[in-house]
């Protein structure tokens, strides 16, 4: 497989005594970092039985590389030294503690940037307020037209836009039942003004005071995206992505481009803020429907994590692009009080 990388043969021996031990379905699933030699790593291609599959789709996501990981060292243990295992748990630990480190030196200078400019007051926006509230109105009637779910920014509460009217957009909180909740062109006026007066970009919470209201703004505009705890509004020139514009990638014999950049087998895009790239997977070895396929260049909080951030890309074959650049994808209905699938604004950025 083009996607595959060599593997030491402890490595493919305890593969296939976790994964190939049925028949094989040829059902590609999440690509799995392997084992704790490298900073870096390596992405490798694991196919699943059906039976499998189910299992692995059970486990929560940020937890399948850790169970991949263990498996593979309970199967080496008999090869270790109680010496190799001590400096292999250590240094486990370390990398830990310096990516720790890393992200938090990263923050304090983003903290510290964001300072320096909103002390300079050198950056100055124009954000029309009444274009701004017809914007998010005219996506918030097409997600209450095909009853699209979308989350709070962790991803773990859902809301759907119960209704609109010309003034006001009313939200149904999931969880609770609540449909009574809404927001009208005063909320927004408020939020745009504050936005302004800090340069376009707001920490959490304090671009609308509710959050439920600031969680819904923020996923119908697509200029807004939530960018390391900030709100943060987009200034480039964005196009809206159609299903038209997605390239076929033909059994994904393609890889992404290491660059943000567009060829024939994938689309360069901005998933909610997040660099990614985007395509359509059809197989020519054995009969499925197509697929959507996004591999994420940065870390988006619905999709992936420190943890599962090689176990990409996502793909699934229920979704439609609705229009609008909104991206509907997976089961929108709630079935025993859970509830899967989003929505995700997908644009074109004009570099």
């Amino acid at each position: 497989n083009p996607w595959s990388c060599d593997l030491p043969n402890i490595w493919q021996e305890a593969l296939q005594k976790l994964a190939f031990s049925t028949p094989i379905q040829h059902t590609p699933v999440f690509y799995i970092p392997p084992t704790h030699g490298s900073v870096m790593g390596k992405k490798v291609n694991l196919y699943l039985d059906d039976e499998t599959l189910n299992i692995w789709n059970s486990i929560p996501q940020g937890q399948r590389s850790n169970i991949l990981k263990r498996a593979l060292r309970d199967y080496n243990k008999g090869e270790m030294t109680p010496k190799q295992e001590i400096i292999m748990k250590l240094k486990e630990k370390l990398h830990k503690i310096n990516s720790t480190v890393t992200q938090l030196s990263f923050e304090r200078e983003m903290i510290e940037k964001e300072l320096k400019q909103l002390d300079a007051k050198t950056i100055k926006i124009d954000i029309d307020s009444e274009l701004f509230f017809n914007t998010i109105l005219n996506r918030a009637k097409l997600m209450c037209e095909n009853r699209a779910n979308y989350r709070s920014f962790t991803g773990k509460s859902y809301y759907k836009i119960h209704n609109t009217t010309s003034e006001k957009i009313y939200i149904h909180n999931i969880r609770t039942g609540r449909t009574n909740s809404n927001f009208s062109r005063k909320t927004t006026d408020k939020a745009v003004e504050r936005l302004v007066a800090a340069g376009g970009k707001l920490p959490i919470g304090e671009f609308i005071p509710v959050k439920m209201h600031e969680y819904s703004v923020v996923h119908l505009h697509p200029n807004l995206s939530v960018m390391n705890d900030f709100i943060v509004w987009n200034t480039q020139k964005i196009s809206y992505v159609t299903e038209e514009m997605l390239p076929v990638n033909q059994d994904l014999a393609a890889y992404p481009p290491e660059d943000w950049v567009s060829n024939d087998n994938w689309l360069a895009v901005a998933i909610d803020g997040y660099k990614a790239h985007i395509c359509i997977y059809t197989s020519t070895t054995h009969w499925g429907s197509d697929k959507i396929v996004i591999e994420f260049m940065e870390q988006h909080p619905h999709f992936t994590s420190d943890s599962n951030f090689d176990a990409q890309p996502f793909m699934t074959k229920y979704y439609s692009i609705l229009g609008l650049g909104i991206l509907h994808w997976g089961h929108h209905y709630v079935k025993d009080g859970v509830t899967s699938g989003s929505t995700q604004t997908v644009l074109t950025v004009d570099k």
